[in-house]
């Protein structure tokens, strides 16, 4: 009978439904402690989604160091949008000398957004803890985490008020023994080697035309056959 088949239906129970149900009683309980567990348990047991959600919903302001640590985990998340979900939390944090260090191996990837963000993060910095950030950074063995520093010193040269830590960085970029072909690009900007830096001005025409080369419209005469007392303009249709 369809009674009998009924109570034989199969049903599945995931282990991200598991880790739902329990994000959902730790949220209604507010209980810190089940949260810590739950951030133990999150990378494993919830999928992309839930992860987004736990971040956004649950641990959108962490309160302890678990929770903290689990949002810069989350950094390194295959899931795009769940890292984007954890660099809006950290936009937002309040970073300790250590935190901040943990953002400098995340530059070991090469998430492009997201090596943005972060780099924007480390130059809100002190401009000595900025500087202490440079020297690992330039100074570091993988080619991802030099090239940060050498983009942040991209950004520190445009702007007047960080010319004493940008010159104070500026010999590290020379002891960089065997650069790769992006970082020799960037330190040719930085240091005027290679023609790379191109100023655009009035005087060059913006390197869009030569300010130098001038030229005369021809003169087009009158049509002297041309009687515009002849030409009627209709009002237009309505459709």
């Amino acid at each position: 009978s369809s009674a009998a088949s009924d109570v034989y239906k199969r049903q599945v129970l995931n282990r991200s439904l598991v880790a739902d149900k329990m994000i959902l009683i730790a949220w209604m309980l507010n209980d810190a402690a089940l949260l810590d567990e739950l951030c133990e348990l999150a990378p494993t047991m919830l999928d992309s989604n839930s992860r987004d959600s736990f971040l956004l919903s649950i641990i959108r302001q962490p309160s302890t160091p678990r929770q903290e640590a689990f949002v810069l985990q989350s950094l390194a998340d295959r899931s795009d949008s769940t890292r984007k979900a954890a660099l809006d939390i950290v936009e937002k944090m309040t970073l300790t000398p250590e935190q901040y260090r943990t953002l400098e191996e995340m530059l070991r990837l090469k998430y492009s957004e997201m090596r943005v963000r972060i780099i924007q993060i480390l130059m809100k910095q002190t401009d000595d803890r900025l500087s202490a950030s440079l020297q690992r950074l330039l100074t570091d063995k993988a080619a991802e985490r030099r090239l940060a520093g050498l983009d942040i010193l991209q950004k520190l040269q445009r702007e007047p008020r960080y010319a004493s830590l940008y010159a104070e960085a500026m010999p590290l970029v020379r002891q960089i023994a065997r650069p790769s072909d992006k970082e020799k690009v960037m330190i040719d900007a930085l240091t005027g080697n290679g023609g790379t830096e191109q100023q655009y001005t009035r005087a060059n025409g913006f390197g869009l035309y030569d300010p130098a080369l001038t030229f005369e419209l021809p003169t087009i005469p009158p049509d002297q056959e041309l009687n515009l007392s002849l030409i009627h303009i209709s009002e237009p249709t309505r459709l």
